[in-house]
């Protein structure tokens, strides 16, 4: 079953890329980005693919946790983005801190964390959503 994942996720980024004009190649990049393993932060390691992105219509981009800059263009577009069951206080203080300092457009937490994220990001701009019942019924905990 993961080989199969594996097969059509890699399909799928390569019809994206065809449909940038990049022949379905992935970005070049300092060895942990020549080939994608959906680390989530495109718009601080490859900010030139997600301009592209950008550029072909794109108005909101997700990014995970770990970013430490994004070009400014990009920023305002980007959901920051932390869905995983097992997240921590910690780690939703430290999303909501990056997205802070670096002027997202908001913050997508379990719907657990949405008071802790909106009180974080009172004041910043900075909105917070949620999902519900992502995945497989995640908004308990």
């Amino acid at each position: 079953m993961t080989q199969d994942f594996e097969r059509i996720v890699e399909q799928v980024v390569q019809q994206v890329m065809k449909k940038l004009g990049e022949e379905g190649r992935l970005p070049e990049g300092d060895g942990e980005c020549a080939v994608c393993v959906l680390c989530g932060q495109c718009a601080d390691k490859v900010p030139e693919l997600v301009g592209r992105i950008k550029d072909a219509g794109a108005t909101r981009i997700s990014c995970a946790p770990g970013v430490t800059a994004v070009r400014k263009d990009i920023a305002p577009l980007i959901d920051h983005t932390l869905l995983k069951p097992d997240a921590t206080r910690a780690d939703i203080e430290r999303l909501c801190s990056e997205a802070r300092d670096l002027c997202f457009a908001a913050v997508c937490v379990n719907p657990v964390y949405v008071k802790l994220a909106a009180g974080l990001l009172e004041g910043s701009g900075v909105v917070c959503c949620s999902v519900v019942g992502f995945p497989l019924g995640a908004s308990k905990k």
